[in-house]
């Protein structure tokens, strides 16, 4: 599963919606990558 990440949270971790919509919350991830998911 791929998370698209598009935005920082106030802690400058990387947000992104997984497929069910829930947000998910990804440290060092920058707006605009993809994240592999496991």
């Amino acid at each position: 599963m791929r998370i698209q990440i598009t935005g920082i949270d106030h802690q400058l971790r990387g947000v992104g919606r997984l497929p069910e919509g829930k947000a998910a919350f990804v440290p060092f991830a920058l707006p605009g990558e993809e994240i592999e998911a496991t």
